[in-house]
């Protein structure tokens, strides 16, 4: 499959960072990022705004299959529809990191032992668990790294087997299956295997009906579930706990989203005393699941050294206020880290963050906040290099289609008014390309720019044109108003426009309403919360999605009955389409129907996508190997495992 940000073909410009609305798994931007609050009950993990996610969406898709796999214990005699053997393929020589390549598997590379290199976070996580409540901070820099997932992803969106913990995997169809055979040599840094109740656990927790009678009825997990495993029976283990099997009720395109940073099962059934959690239902809703619960709380919805059991090449040491420390696994079974530990630091401000390299005490730190005020302060000295990447963050415009206000043929002449009248041009130019002068007008919202199939359906949207948005307002029968305002008979073309604040959005807003009121649209910009977005409380939005990693996950956003569709958008055509691509389970190109959907979405006038964020890494001459911030899976660090590292 092929997606807006899961192309095979790579550009120059790098592309970035862990799971996240944007100023908020698909996610509005992925996981919840920076202490930033999510909604109260998100409708999925799949996809969320950057700014008020909490966790990152399952970093995973389906990628072509290899020629040949092991063979499962426990199949049928069923040819499986897509395998991936444990032969690791290396990375082309000069890769940067052992994914760059875009192979369908992949394991740890050897690397020469390095020191320690410091680098610098907005916010430390809270929690073990990225789907936690209570989870805030950068959680997906310590998960990335300690945390095992049959799948990893690179900045790219690429996808590939982790060869270090599975020795395969096999998709099978009719009914759709999937075995996972787990590497025998991986283990817990406490010495126990990773096994097939380590899946359970996390299909358990997102599939619990069980709640806590002490917090108002709320899940006794208390996590934010991911709504794919719906659609998942329980899982089978057998061959000794290294086989797990998982069919699934209905057909799953995004069947590689699931079990991204597996826990520690043990850890939770030993403080609940349970000998085997397997046992256990999603159905369960009293004794023994809350008791597991409760555990499950305690041991991982902090973050503690004790109950942070690692199965990846690094383990939580130390963590403070202000800093959390990762060494090397001594029980890695795979090849050492190069790194000899990471300290990651919490420095807010983006500016201290780089003084802290210029000041020699930090070693990586990467920008993202689009705040062009800011640019002058992101350039490089003496030994810091800077590394630009365009970020799978769409900055985008949307209207809410259940006010009247936008609807019928008045209603699409504003829409289509507004198109003409936001200059997208003078807003690239003020807002992004002083951070990143590479930054380009996004043009598509469904396949990325650098993808051959990319095809700009937004072209002519580039410049502010006020006569051209007058007169579609006058054909569709709106009069200009003495105050110099449209009205259609007792409407006003007056609305607002509420944005998720960030300081880019004040300047954007700022340039919409002076324009617009040239063409008689009178707008009005106020702060909009993650709450009132998702239920649907605002009459249009600046915010920005995060790119999903499977294409199928794009029908959060734009399907009618989505729980996700915050514009409340519906083209039964769309939806037909996604339907379509979510249950086509063979690994398969999908540009064609995702080009077409966004054809569609462009004559519909629903979106008006503005440009991609922009991450500005910058490293030390200590760090030489070059850094990419991973936007889906792991930040910053997502690959420190292969850094190369000064003493």
């Amino acid at each position: 499959m092929s997606g807006r940000r899961t192309s095979r073909t790579i550009a120059a410009g790098l592309l970035a960072a862990a799971m996240t609305l944007a100023a908020c798994s698909t996610a509005i931007v992925g996981t919840p990022r920076a202490g930033e609050t999510p909604p109260p009950t998100p409708p999925s993990t799949t996809r969320t705004p950057p700014e008020t996610s909490t966790t990152t969406s399952s970093p995973i898709r389906p990628t072509p299959a290899s020629d040949t796999s092991p063979s499962p214990s426990g199949t049928t005699s069923q040819p499986p529809a897509s395998t991936t053997s444990s032969s690791p393929t290396m990375p082309p020589a000069g890769s940067t990191s052992p994914m760059l390549g875009h192979h369908d598997t992949v394991s740890r590379p050897e690397v020469t032992a390095g020191g320690a290199v410091t680098v610098e976070v907005p916010t430390l996580p809270t929690s073990y668990d990225v789907n936690s409540y209570t989870s805030t901070g950068y959680i997906t820099e310590v998960a990335a790294l300690t945390q095992p997932s049959p799948y990893l992803v690179d900045p790219y969106g690429a996808v590939a087997l982790d060869t270090d913990v599975m020795h395969g995997t096999a998709l099978y169809t009719d009914p759709q299956k999937v075995v996972y055979e787990i590497n025998p040599k991986a283990v817990w840094s406490d010495g126990v295997a990773v096994s097939c109740r380590d899946f359970y656990l996390e299909w358990l927790v997102n599939t619990s009906q069980a709640t806590d009678p002490k917090d108002d009825g709320s899940l006794a997990f208390a996590v934010y579930p991911n709504t794919l495993y719906h659609q998942v029976n329980r899982p089978r283990c057998s061959n000794g706990g290294r086989t797990v099997t998982v069919t699934f009720s209905t057909p799953t395109a995004s069947w590689q989203n699931l079990f991204t940073g597996l826990l520690p099962s043990h850890i939770a059934a030993k403080d609940a005393g349970i000998a085997n959690i397997t046992t256990i239902g999603k159905n369960a809703t009293k004794g023994r699941v809350l008791k597991l619960a409760a555990a499950y709380r305690k041991d991982f919805g902090t973050l503690t050294p004790d109950k942070a059991v690692s199965a990846g090449p690094y383990v939580v040491a130390s963590v403070a206020d202000t800093e959390i420390v990762l060494k090397r696994n001594p029980k890695w079974w795979g090849n050492p880290a190069g790194p000899e530990s990471i300290r990651l630091v919490a420095t807010a401000d983006p500016a201290a963050a780089v003084q802290s390299l210029r000041n020699g005490e930090g070693d990586v730190a990467s920008v993202t906040d689009q705040d062009p005020s800011q640019a002058d302060r992101l350039q490089p000295a003496d030994g810091i290099t800077r590394t630009d990447q365009i970020w799978p963050v769409s900055e985008h415009i949307e209207f809410n289609m259940r006010r009247p206000l936008f609807t019928g043929k008045a209603g699409k002449a504003l829409r289509q008014a507004m198109f003409q009248c936001v200059d997208r041009t003078a807003i690239l130019d003020k807002v992004a390309r002083p951070v990143n002068p590479e930054a380009a007008l996004l043009g598509n919202v469904m396949v990325a720019p650098w993808d051959p199939a990319y095809t700009d359906h937004y072209r002519q949207y580039r410049s502010a044109n006020a006569a051209k948005a007058k007169s579609l307002l006058q054909q569709a029968g709106w009069t200009l108003g003495k105050d110099g305002v449209f009205e259609h008979g007792s409407t006003k073309a007056h609305f607002t426009l509420g944005v998720l604040p960030k300081a880019s959005r004040t300047a954007i807003g700022a340039m919409i309403t002076q324009e617009c009121a040239k063409a008689g649209i009178d707008i009005t910009v106020a702060d909009l919360d993650a709450s009132r977005l998702f239920s649907g409380k605002f009459q249009a939005a600046l915010f920005a999605w995060s790119a999903p990693i499977s294409p199928a996950d794009y029908a959060y956003t734009y399907v009618g009955k989505s729980g996700g569709n915050t514009s409340g958008y519906s083209n039964p055509k769309v939806d037909a389409l996604f339907a379509d691509i979510a249950s086509d389970v063979k690994p398969r190109d999908e540009t064609g129907r995702l080009n077409e959907i966004d054809e569609i979405l462009a004559g519909d006038q629903v979106v008006l996508p503005l440009y991609d964020w922009s991450a500005v890494n910058l490293q030390s001459e200590r760090v030489h190997t070059t850094v990419t911030n991973n936007y889906f899976w792991g930040g910053l660090v997502w690959d420190a495992y292969a850094w190369a590292v000064g003493s």
